[in-house]
């Protein structure tokens, strides 16, 4: 027995209102989680180029000191040479004037010279043409004087002079 002119349908368990509403609420949530996921890499990425730029930052740093160092000591140089130079002058002088006061008779075959000693080494036709002619000058110069002779077989010897100047005297020529 049927007591309804139409057949009855079956219920649909959600209405499809309510359809619409759940599939925008999953949108919703899904277009959320898709800019939640973007953001996330946008972080990552800027976090990498953010460390990139502080080691590059270190490296130009590093730079930087190294190439105020080279204009430190640049400047540094400038700031010696003038003295160096003058102080070269003193030296080329005070060589011309030694080698002046060797007498004719004495060949200097060798000089070195440094901060406080003075080494020659030459030959002599006889150690009083040393003594007197060479000697003197040298003692006025130096603190102490050291000479040793060795005959040469020819009637002169050569002759090896070691003048050492006082601790002293030396900070006063360097002034």
């Amino acid at each position: 027995m049927k007591y309804s002119l139409i057949a009855a349908r079956q219920k649909q368990l959600l209405d499809s209102d309510t359809k619409l509403w759940v599939a925008f609420f999953l949108l919703i949530i899904l277009l959320f989680g898709a800019i939640k996921i973007a953001l996330i890499l946008l972080i990552a990425t800027q976090e990498v180029g953010i460390a990139s730029l502080r080691n590059a930052r270190i490296q130009y740093e590093a730079q930087i000191e190294e190439v105020e160092r080279k204009a430190q000591l640049t400047v540094q140089d400038i700031e010696i040479a003038p003295r160096a130079i003058a102080k070269n002058k003193v030296i080329k002088d005070s060589l011309t004037n030694l080698l002046n006061l060797v007498p004719d008779q004495i060949y200097i075959t060798e000089l070195e010279a440094s901060a406080s000693t003075l080494k020659i080494k030459g030959y002599t036709p006889s150690k009083e043409v040393y003594n007197y002619l060479l000697k003197p000058p040298l003692e006025s110069i130096f603190a102490k004087t050291a000479i040793s002779f060795i005959p040469t077989g020819k009637g002169g010897f050569a002759f090896d002079s070691l003048s050492v100047m006082d601790e002293q005297e030396r900070l006063f020529y360097d002034k």
